[in-house]
């Protein structure tokens, strides 16, 4: 039997000796409040506090660091807090249990990557095109317990599974190219003998100048069946999405469409329409 272990690191450690300058900041948010909710248990109503109810709770370490010639080192380790008892949180309410980067320490983000004047390419777990474009025309910006996530691009088993993606490897254009950004992903499954199992890919490409927005995404998931879980589908997932924001000052006005596919049988449109009100 022959073995062959082809591996490229990327970076081996951000303390390379021909760095001219790096950073590394710290943050977070902490956000809880007290939640009564009735009609959800038949014993009746429940009031406890809950973590993360504008902005899920997280703490997070990121940092750079000029290698020259206009090429950064990035890296970004963030964690959900759970904080009603200080416990792990999951990185989506409603979380597939096929992630199980959800579960983890550092579920919200895990990479490393390079930057520079051609766009940025990471290494680990991310937020996935769709999350991105999502956040651009969300009036709630991903937060709130009415954000897009909850209902956008959920699958068959009802879980809207695709904020993150795990082993991923993604594309990032850069910024100044007057208001176009686009991103490209793959994650790999990690299925013994089988590429195609469990992977995902995605691809996004947003307009942003002035008052509008217009965004799209495109996420493929291959739900390839685990025998841990046997209750979830093995069709391929898929998911088409577009939306538009336009700012009129006093008032912003958003919409958004999304088209959902797995198998023969599921087949789901999700609507949105909303606005945003700035007080001046």
């Amino acid at each position: 039997m022959k073995n062959t272990l082809l591996a490229i690191s990327l970076l081996s450690t951000f303390g390379v000796a021909f760095a001219q300058s790096s950073n590394v900041t710290v943050y977070g948010t902490l956000d809880a409040g007290i939640i009564s909710s009735h009609g959800v248990d038949s014993a009746g109503t429940v009031t406890d506090v809950g973590s993360g109810q504008e902005s899920y709770s997280r703490l997070g370490f990121k940092g750079s660091e000029d290698l020259g010639s206009g090429l950064k080192a990035i890296f970004a380790l963030e964690q959900g807090i759970m904080l009603n008892n200080g416990m792990l949180g999951l990185s989506v309410a409603n979380a597939n249990p096929y992630d199980i980067g959800n579960y983890g320490v550092f579920n919200s983000q895990a990479y490393v990557g390079l930057s520079s004047i051609l766009g940025t390419l990471k290494f680990g777990r991310q937020f996935s095109p769709l999350y991105e474009a999502y956040e651009s025309i969300d009036p709630f910006h991903n937060g709130f317990a009415a954000n897009i996530n909850n209902f956008f691009g959920t699958n068959a088993e009802n879980y809207s599974s695709y904020q993150r993606m795990s082993n991923a490897v993604i594309y990032n254009t850069p910024d100044n190219l007057n208001g176009l950004k686009g991103s490209v992903a793959y994650a790999f499954g990690g299925i013994p003998g089988d590429t195609s199992a469990q992977s995902q890919i995605g691809a996004s490409l947003a307009y942003s100048n002035g008052p509008l927005t217009v965004a799209y995404a495109y996420h493929q998931a291959n739900n390839e069946q685990d025998v841990a879980l046997p209750e979830m589908s093995t069709d391929l997932f898929k998911t088409n999405f577009i939306g538009a924001a336009y700012d009129f000052g006093a008032i912003k006005l958003h919409a958004a469409f999304d088209q959902n596919e797995q198998g023969n049988a599921f087949k789901t449109q999700d609507y949105l329409m909303g606005f945003t009100v700035t007080r001046r």
